[in-house]
This record gives structure tokens, sequence and C-alpha cells, in this order.
């Protein structure tokens, strides 16, 4: 791959490297500028040998996309895969630190120790963007799934339902070319949880495993209510405290537009008697046992102040 045309004012293997962002072969460099100018870049410190004879401004080494381009470049046998697949689909998932790559048996590859190799006889499908090689992100969730450490996975699995990295109808299309998965029943478990009705995670987690038991058993779910003339729909509703509990995801309640009409859904709610709490994801996965505690102590406040 040769490099683009450069710019019109001269600038430094280092510049160039920093305004590209991207790795760039070293003979390429070389041609371009000379062996000793970039020999000096890679002793500044400045730029870095990413892969054998890929260089990349240090500035940008530990991006994830200048990583997976690097992985492709040196290597077009191998494909990105696992949580660094699912980063360059939802960057809004966590960077992880090494990458994984998935490549065909019988050929091997002896790699740094950044990047995790995985030889498979059937390769899952993939696609190239952005001069990336990786797997299709339902593909990607169950190399995630199958390196993560057992307690990290189920969160590995919502957290990727949650930025609509794929599809359950697509992970279950990538479960059945699967043949060998750690913890498979538990993940077929987890994707059973959306086929009966749920329609994002944040219902799923409320649902199964933070609003449940005994104790929640007077709350009605997804309750059709006539209000300010306005037929809504509320996530959760204790009739007797008249409590409503609303799932606030960001795909529907991120914006201004969403936020005002939520304050404008409270006030009527409120007006009409009725109380409303919000949770958002981070609340039920990271403090569940807190927003339990908080709906059941406002339903026996209200239920003592109506007696």
């Amino acid at each position: 791959m040769s490099l683009p045309i450069r710019f019109h004012e001269p600038m430094s293997v280092v510049e160039y490297l920093d305004v590209t962002a991207a790795p760039c072969l070293r003979r390429d460099l070389e041609r371009e500028w000379s062996r000793r100018a970039v020999l000096n870049a890679l002793r500044s410190d400045a730029a870095t040998a990413l892969l054998p004879q890929l260089i990349v401004a240090t500035a940008h080494a530990r991006k994830a996309g200048v990583r997976a381009q690097a992985i492709t470049l040196w290597s077009p046998q191998v494909v990105v895969t696992g949580a660094l697949a699912l980063h360059l689909e939802r960057p809004e998932l966590a960077e992880p630190r090494t990458a994984d790559v998935v490549v065909q048996r019988p050929y091997t590859i002896r790699a740094p120790g950044w990047i995790c190799v995985r030889s498979t006889v059937f390769m899952p499908p993939s696609r190239t963007v952005n001069r990336i090689r990786s797997v299709y992100p339902a593909f990607a969730l169950l190399d995630a799934w199958r390196r993560a450490e057992p307690s990290a996975r189920k969160n590995i699995f919502y957290e990727a339902m949650w930025r609509r990295a794929c599809t359950p109808e697509q992970l279950l299309v990538a479960l059945a070319t699967t043949p060998r998965l750690p913890a498979r029943r538990r993940l077929e478990v987890l994707v059973a949880r959306f086929e009966d009705g749920a329609t994002s995670p944040l219902e799923v987690v409320a649902h199964r495993e933070v609003f449940t038991g005994a104790a929640f058993a007077s709350f009605e779910r997804q309750v059709q209510m006539l209000v300010a003339g306005r037929r809504r729909t509320v996530d959760m509703f204790h009739r007797r405290a008249m409590l409503v509990v609303e799932l606030d995801g960001d795909t529907f309640h991120g914006g201004v537009a969403a936020q005002y009409s939520d304050r404008e859904r409270n006030t009527d709610f409120a007006a009409a008697g009725y109380l409303t709490l919000r949770f958002g994801w981070r609340d039920l996965r990271d403090r569940p046992s807190w927003c339990r505690e908080q709906v059941l102590r406002v339903v026996a406040t209200r239920l003592r102040d109506a007696a």
C-alpha cells in the first residue's frame, strides 16, 4: 500500500504519521523520506513500530481503529474479532487493551503480546470496513463471551445488546453455526429472554433480575393508562400506591426533545395524582439493590400515607 500524496508544505515523518493517524509501511516511509529519517523518528519515541514493518505515531498507537488497521495490513489472513470488533461496530462499548483475532487452520501466526490468536477450522463470516477485516458483530460477541471471565460474560452480553451491536436473532444464527462455546447454555438462556417479548436489555434486566420476587408481585407491567386525555403505556405500575416506574434508555430518552417529553409526561402524571420514578441502564446494572430499595420504600410510604 503506497502512501497518500503528501501535503503541499514539507513535513517530517512524525508530522505525517500524526496527521494520517494510520499505520504505514516502513518501506513506504523510507522511500518518501529516508531510512535515517524513519530511524530518527523511531528513536525519538514519537513514532512506534506497532507491528513488524508497520509504523504509527506513538500518540495514536493505542487507538482501537489504528491497531485493527495495522493487524489487517500486517496479516490479511487473520480477522479481527471479540471485544475489539464490537468496539469498532459500536464505539460506545469498552475499548479493549488486547486484540482478539481468528485465523483458519492450518495457517499459524506468531503475534506480539497484545494480539490474542484463535485458530479454527471454520472461519466466521467477515467483512472489510475502513481497511479493517473483522467478523460480523454477532460472531464477535460470541468470541468476546468466549474470552471473558465467567463473571463478566453476562455484562458483555447485555452491553452489546444495549448498544445494539447485533440483534438477538442474529446472535441465534451465529450460535447455530458455532459448535463449541463455553457456558453455551447460559448464553442461550439470556437470549431466550428476548424471545419472551422483551424489547431491550433494560426491560430484561429490570423484570428478570432487579424488580423480582414477592415484593414486586403487586406491580403490573406494560400498563395502558389514560392520562391528560392521552393514552400512555408505562413500564411498571403499582395501582394502590399510584406509582409509575419508567425504564429510560438512551435510544428513546437521550435527546433534548425526548427529555422535554419526559418532563411533560411526569407533569401530566403528577397532576393526575401519580408519582413517577425513572431508572436507567446503569442504575439497574451497577446498583440493582438501590433501585429495589427506592421503589419499595416509595410504595410503603405512599400506602401508609393513603391509609
